[in-house]
């Protein structure tokens, strides 16, 4: 099945997975789907911060009313540093900070845009694929305290099998 929604399909995937398996008992897949309905909720605040829009009109009414105040602000000063050559850059120095937090605050507002989300989203890829290749290798292997995971990692990786998945990826 094809999902429109990668993130829905990816928590329905992960639901089927453990109601189907048969080593888990009920009260660990009963906290399992607790926490799929906390990541769940997460999924859904991630997209309305994504979809929320910040008014263009606010951006810019900041930015222009930080412009005036940092060309009057040499005027403010003239008169409590009797037009001393302090004032240059003491100027350039507050407007510097004022304009760097004026720009920390634009990219706060859509935070989506300036995180590593593609690195973030390749190394789950790759893990999950190891997991995935690793569950393999131990598919007629016993599971439990005595199972050696590392073992038969070394294995699988001595016989050229690989991270990734046929596809060279799990999306």
């Amino acid at each position: 099945m094809a999902a429109g929604h990668v993130p829905t399909q990816a928590l329905s995937d992960i639901s089927r997975v453990v109601r189907r398996c048969d080593v888990i008992d009920g009260s660990t897949k009963s906290r399992f789907d607790l926490h799929l309905d906390e990541l769940s909720n997460a999924i859904v605040t991630c997209e309305r911060l994504i979809k929320t829009p910040v008014p263009l009109v606010y951006t810019r009414h900041a930015g222009r009313f930080l412009a005036l105040w940092v060309l009057l602000l040499p005027f403010a000063l003239a008169g409590e540093l009797d037009s001393n050559f302090l004032m240059v850059p003491i100027s350039t120095l507050v407007a510097v900070f004022f304009f760097g937090i004026e720009e920390l605050g634009i990219q706060i507002e859509e935070p989506f845009s300036i995180m590593p989300l593609d690195d973030v989203v390749l190394g789950i890829d790759q893990r999950l694929c190891q997991m995935l290749d690793h569950d393999v290798s131990l598919a007629d292997q016993p599971i439990g305290p005595d199972a050696s995971p590392l073992a038969a990692q070394a294995d699988g990786a001595a016989r050229g099998g690989g991270a990734e998945g046929p596809g060279g990826g799990l999306f």
